[in-house]
């Protein structure tokens, strides 16, 4: 995890998502200036790039946001839940835009979090555009969030998943396994291609504390993922015959995924199950229902646990997938 010594700030990555064209001269500009509006390309791209950070108490508001779009209104103290991801040294990181003009001082700020009053650390507050870090759920197992959880998805297993998944799950939660709570959330319009630094770095982190504290050592990563499923409306079932249904049907039982990596934990995960979750329109745009022609998407959330050693095995998958 990056943090303000020059030992630990090889941690940034940059990740550069388009080129923009040079202007060929400033008179050309000003001349197609006013048609700019009017001849607006809606698949232009736009030059971003975005760096990981370690989370610093000025995140604090941005990323109790960010993981409301996982929880949703379920019954979880998002404020100690974001305090305890960020109390934790050296494991982690969030992503934000870095402007073109800004200086490196001020993205040491952003990667040392400010050290000045509450008031400049409001203004300084800026917005998150992904997370991932991992909670040990031993360690932390006395806060009130983690307990939360634990027990929001213990129910949902009991409702979703069949006899044997639940006890399996339970097994593993209940036991004093080192299981490690896998947060990767980031929103929607943010390039996939991101993932993979992040699990890189994330891993690496991870290997650090374990060579410091053998007993630390994770056993199983426990992830709740955001997922869907198509849904047909009633009007398209009317239109098709039986035959034709019962094939859609089976197809719409399918899981797609927000983030596409999320494909390769569920590939590598060896208890699983999924619970429809309801959200209401302003939360659309966080991960809620989608149409398409006549195609709903219901969202999900599917919970996945995955044996630790396989950690490898998953990047090296994320880069085939993601490296391009």
């Amino acid at each position: 995890m990056a943090s303000g010594n020059s030992e630990n700030r090889g941690k940034k990555r940059q990740i550069k998502q388009a080129e923009s064209d040079e202007d060929s001269s400033s008179d050309e500009c000003s001349s197609e200036e006013s048609a700019s509006d009017e001849n607006f390309d809606e698949d232009m791209e736009i030059p971003v790039e975005f760096e990981a950070f370690p989370p610093a108490e000025c995140d604090f508001r941005a990323m109790r946001n960010l993981l409301k779009q996982l929880f949703l209104k379920d019954s979880i103290d998002l404020s100690e839940l974001a305090n305890l991801i960020i109390s934790q040294e050296k494991i982690g990181s969030i992503i934000k835009v870095v402007e073109e003009d800004e200086t490196e001082e001020e993205k040491e700020k952003k990667e040392d979090g400010p050290s000045t009053s509450k008031g400049e650390e409001e203004e300084y507050e800026e917005e998150i555009l992904g997370l991932i870090t991992i909670l040990d759920l031993v360690q932390y197992q006395e806060k009130k969030c983690i307990q939360q959880i634990k027990q929001l998805l213990l129910h949902k297993c009991k409702s979703s998943a069949d006899p044997e998944t639940q006890t399996k799950f339970k097994d593993i939660l209940d036991s004093n396994k080192r299981v490690g709570l896998l947060f990767s959330e980031r929103f929607i319009n943010i390039p996939p291609q991101i993932a993979l630094p992040l699990y890189q770095a994330l891993r690496a982190e991870l290997e650090e504390q374990h060579k410091k504290d053998k007993g630390g050592t994770l056993k199983y990563l426990l992830v709740l993922s955001k997922s869907y499923k198509e849904k047909q409306t009633g009007q398209s079932k009317k239109s098709k015959g039986k035959k034709a249904a019962k094939l859609q049907e089976k197809k719409n039982q399918d899981l797609n995924f927000s983030n596409v990596e999320d494909e390769i934990l569920n590939k590598e995960s060896t208890i699983k199950f999924s619970y429809p979750v309801k959200v209401d329109e302003e939360e659309i745009l966080l991960g809620g229902n989608w149409s398409f022609d006549d195609t709903l998407l219901e969202p999900y959330r599917t919970v996945m646990i995955i044996p630790y050693d396989r950690m490898s095995t998953i990047i090296e998958q994320m880069e085939q997938l993601l490296a391009s």
